[in-house]
């Protein structure tokens, strides 16, 4: 990027001022600035060629040496205000142009760079100007290639790997916990929590391709005064997969076993199945359908609880460089044993739908906001038999559960980081002691190895 010396035409007269003394010094101010510049004394040269602008001289030369000047100490943003107000000379445009276009370079807005860049090579006056700035393009796109290539790399190297693992651990507060069972009964009790969260997947034969993953995993929940809620789960299982194409296909089985409190709770033995589907570069969908069948392990007081569900869900992956997106759609049928207490029965066999919308950015690589927002309708298959003013009635359970969560995360790595989570629940039901309200806050902090 050249500095301009108009010296040799000094006697050209400003039109903004006809003192002849004011020309010549505003002149010599202007030479004096060249003379720094290419001693790289830039500071210098910026006061010179300022001063010689006070004093009247207005030229192409000055804007762009001013602009060359900030660009030299690395002030792209006074860089571009100079070669900005160059675009009004027609003359001097595909050269302002061209530079607007390297200044975004430095600036790390290669895109923008390229719009300026092909808006030189569009400007006419100049040819070597053009040719330089389709030089500059064709560097930006071997460069994006060369970065894509390495992601692809990494991808490659990521894929070929036998073994992830990842821990997750949460410190919080629940206002009105609820009984982990299909009818999300509020205890109305609220209490300080704290959660882990531990899974492993191992590839034990094949490739990237086909093979047979291991899976296993394991959460909790202690509270500190509520400990009748404390739930432990243990999961284990295995799945074999399929790429074929832009699909990936997968089918297995998972058996899991829980306790609540110090009882046990549920045994679940699930075998599912699902097909992802690979749309375009950060875009995916996954469609998945699983039967679960669940079991108290002997324990009278939750056999209600016993029998089937099955579930189909649908979602939707959008990744950008620093969006993502997700869209989740539910359904779940439950067949559940029930509760009788002669003479009156409760279902605890909804068939639900949900939906679920996600959204993530990424500020400055180290910040992330999140923000989810869900709907839940619910219907129990069996009317409930209850005692209402004095009578027994028969009425279908039906809920709408909303949802809305906040995050603020800092990336510590790519792997590591801690979040705050705010979150609030609302159901509505039309049996008023099913209606609840639900907020949480937690602190977490997430490793992936």
């Amino acid at each position: 990027m050249p500095l301009h010396n108009y010296a040799q035409v000094s006697s050209t007269t400003p039109q903004a001022n006809t003192d002849s003394s004011i020309k010549k010094s505003a002149n010599d101010f202007f030479t004096l600035g060249v003379h720094a510049a290419r001693q790289q004394n830039y500071e210098e040269a910026i006061q010179h060629f300022r001063q010689a602008r006070r004093m009247g001289k207005d030229s192409d030369a000055l804007l762009y040496n001013l602009g060359v000047c900030f660009y030299k100490l690395g002030d792209y943003k006074n860089a571009l205000t100079w070669f900005e107000l160059l675009l009004r000379s027609q003359d001097s445009r595909p050269l302002a142009l061209y530079n607007l276009g390297l200044t975004n370079v430095k600036l790390g807005n290669e895109v923008i760079a390229v719009r300026w860049f092909q808006r030189a090579m569009k400007a006419k006056g100049n040819k070597k100007v053009q040719m330089l700035a389709a030089q500059q393009i064709r560097i930006l796109y071997a460069a994006k290639k060369s970065e894509v290539e390495e992601k692809q790399n990494l991808k490659t190297v990521e894929s070929n790997r036998s073994l992830f693992a990842g821990v997750r651990v949460d410190f919080g507060w629940d206002d009105n916990i609820l009984l982990p069972d299909e009818n999300d009964n509020p205890s109305g009790e609220g209490d300080a929590f704290g959660q882990y969260s531990a899974w492993v997947k191992w590839r034990a034969i094949g490739d990237h391709k086909w093979g047979v993953n291991l899976r296993g995993a394991a959460y909790g929940t202690a509270y500190d005064n509520a400990s009748d809620f404390d739930r432990q789960v243990i999961n284990g299982g295995v799945a074999s997969y399929v790429r074929w194409n832009q699909w990936t296909y997968e089918i297995g089985l998972s058996t899991e076993n829980s306790t609540l409190g110090a009882a046990d709770y549920l045994g679940v033995s699930q075998y599912f199945l699902s097909a992802r589907k690979f749309i375009k570069p950060g875009s995916t969908a996954l469609l998945k359908y699983s039967f679960d069948n669940i079991d108290a392990g002997g324990n009278s007081d939750f056999t209600y609880l016993e029998g089937n569900r099955q579930r189909i869900s649908f979602s939707y992956y959008n990744k950008n460089e620093n969006h993502r997106y997700i869209l989740k759609y539910n359904i779940e049928k439950n067949s559940r044993a029930d509760r009788t207490l002669d003479p009156y029965f409760f279902s605890y066999s909804p068939f639900r739908q949900s939906l679920t919308l996600a959204w993530e950015q990424t500020w400055y690589d180290r910040i992330q906001t999140s923000q989810e927002i869900g709907y839940r309708y619910s219907q129990h298959r069996d009317a409930n038999i209850f005692l209402e003013n004095g009578q027994l009635e028969r009425r279908h359970r039906k809920d709408d559960r909303v949802s809305l969560q906040l995050g603020l995360a800092w990336l510590f790595t790519e792997n590591m980081s801690a979040e705050l989570r705010v979150s609030a629940n609302s159901n509505s039901s039309n049996f008023s002691f099913y209606e609840y309200e639900q907020n949480q806050v937690s602190l977490s902090f997430k490793a992936n190895l």
